[in-house]
């Protein structure tokens, strides 16, 4: 007997359940409706399964949307979550609340334009904030910006993860679909990181773009007010300056909106485009100071493809292989910036930047934040605040100017000896005056036996932008290194001229 009781007050649990959500479903608004297929949930498991889910919604331009599970599978849900759902009056004293361990969406689809289709997407470890559900259930289906809110600073998981994601249009000739992605640790705003994987772009049925992985790292929602004021304020109550400040306070939150951004593997496949990418990486470590970091690895693409670039084929490059790099951190209350910028080109040479400096930061952010700014504003501005402590430039040559000297001779007749001697005399007639002098030797060593060459600027006092005018060829802080080449450039060209 004691057996039966149990065993009904289980089942009457259980059934409890069941009715709860679908009342819950009957009592969605017709332009937000919900319809459910088969229920089942069993208390000792504590696992409740949902068939042939489906939510239609109108937009407020008329449109009805639909989306649709063909199984919705949810390990141990909130008890406390699925009573709110019986009543949404019921007093919760918790601020947030187990949404559930696991949920499992098998066959998921929306459209119809474009329509979106997922084999399988699985969150673990979801909660929300208890003030967001009751937000969800007594919030009208045509008030979209409070409902979207209320998830995205209220929810939370651990993972979220989908494999065989599509994407088509019946409108465009195209598809996009994915291997896989994942995403880790979600928290009201904030995402640790997401990575996809396998990614295609198609056109009338054929492969254009391929992507080995998208990811993002360190994601991070500006402060709930800034987004409210986004989403509820309409363009005619704000004047240009307002909206230009709120636009502003959208990237100045203190985290980065997203820390790291990066592109592996891709590769286009078209005979018209053919250009592949290693890996694209940009940083945003932090906002105060201001920081970013940019670098991209093995671009490569046809010289023929970019007009300025062809003649690069008649010096033996048809195919340009670059890698790039570019930093740079704005002035904190420290009022120092500096920045480095590098450009790399198989067969022809590494170039690289660097500069350091000071600029008052009052003035550069009040420079920045106005945005009726002039032209002759930022001149003066530059001229008047930015001084320099340190500037270095530098080349190293792997293959440029004996390519150079290869052009000379098929377009000018010159001989690979009047070649250099042309290099030399154009280097001594752009110095001027201060032709002759030791920097100048070491220049001519340079053109005869091309290698690394750097020069430096160097001073423990920084100097304003018109300062410079007044520095000499000899002056202490400025140093010119030239590190030459195993080879003379007539070798270099002689071998060119053998391949």
């Amino acid at each position: 007997a004691v057996i039966a009781v149990g065993y009904g007050g289980m089942r009457y649990l259980e059934n409890a359940v069941v009715d709860a959500i679908r009342t819950w479903a009957a009592q969605t608004p017709q332009d937000a409706h919900v319809e459910l297929g088969d229920i089942s949930y069993t208390l000792m498991d504590n696992h409740l399964v949902l068939k042939n889910v489906r939510m239609t919604y109108v937009t407020p331009a008329k449109q009805t949307v639909a989306a649709t599970v063909e199984t919705l599978d949810i390990r141990n849900p909130g008890t406390t979550l699925l009573s709110l759902m019986r009543d949404p009056k019921s007093e919760i004293k918790e601020a947030e609340l187990p949404v559930a361990d696991e949920i499992a969406l098998h066959n998921l689809s929306f459209g119809p334009e474009p329509n979106i289709t997922v084999r399988l997407r699985t969150f673990k470890g979801v909660a929300i904030e208890t003030a967001a559900v009751k937000t969800l259930m007594s919030t009208a289906g045509d008030d979209d910006p409070k409902v979207a809110l209320a998830i995205i600073y209220g929810l939370s998981y651990k993972e979220d993860s989908a494999s065989g994601v599509k994407i088509t249009s019946k409108a465009l000739p195209f598809s996009l679909s994915t291997d896989s992605a994942v995403q880790k640790s979600y928290a009201k705003g904030h995402l640790d990181s997401s990575v996809t994987n396998g990614i295609v772009f198609t056109l009338r049925g054929q492969d254009v773009l391929t992507l080995g992985e998208i990811r993002l790292e360190n994601m991070n929602l500006p402060p709930r007010d800034i987004m409210e004021k986004i989403y509820f304020i309409a363009p005619t109550d704000i004047n240009d300056d307002e909206a230009f400040g709120i636009f502003q306070n959208f990237f100045a939150g203190p985290k980065p909106l997203i820390g790291v951004f990066s592109l592996k593997d891709l590769k286009t496949s078209s005979a018209l485009l053919d250009v592949s990418l290693d890996k694209l990486n940009i940083t945003n470590p932090s906002t105060s100071p201001y920081a970013l970091e940019v670098s991209l690895e093995h671009l490569k693409m046809p010289v023929a493809l970019v007009p300025e670039l062809q003649l690069l084929s008649v010096m033996g490059v048809p195919e340009i292989d670059a890698s790039a790099s570019y930093a740079i951190s704005l002035p904190n209350k420290d009022n120092q910036f500096n920045s480095t910028a590098s450009l790399s080109v198989a067969k022809l040479g590494t170039a690289d930047f660097a500069v350091k400096g000071e600029v008052p930061y009052k003035a550069f952010f009040e420079i920045i934040n106005n945005n009726s700014v002039t032209d002759s504003d930022i001149e003066n501005f530059v001229e008047k605040n930015i001084k320099f402590s340190h500037i270095e430039a530098g080349y190293a040559d792997e293959g440029l100017l004996p390519r150079l000297g290869i052009l000379g001779q098929k377009f000018m007749g010159l001989t690979p000896e009047q070649c250099v001697d042309m290099a030399k005399k154009y280097v001594k007639e752009s110095l001027g005056a201060a032709e002759g002098t030791e920097n100048t030797a070491k220049l001519m060593e340079y053109i005869d036996k091309p290698g690394a060459i750097r020069l430096i600027f160097n001073t423990e006092k920084p100097i304003p932008v018109e300062a410079f005018d007044t520095l000499s060829d000899t002056d202490p802080s400025i140093k010119l290194d030239v590190n030459t080449g195993p080879k003379t450039a007539l070798e270099l060209m002689a071998d060119l001229e053998k391949k």
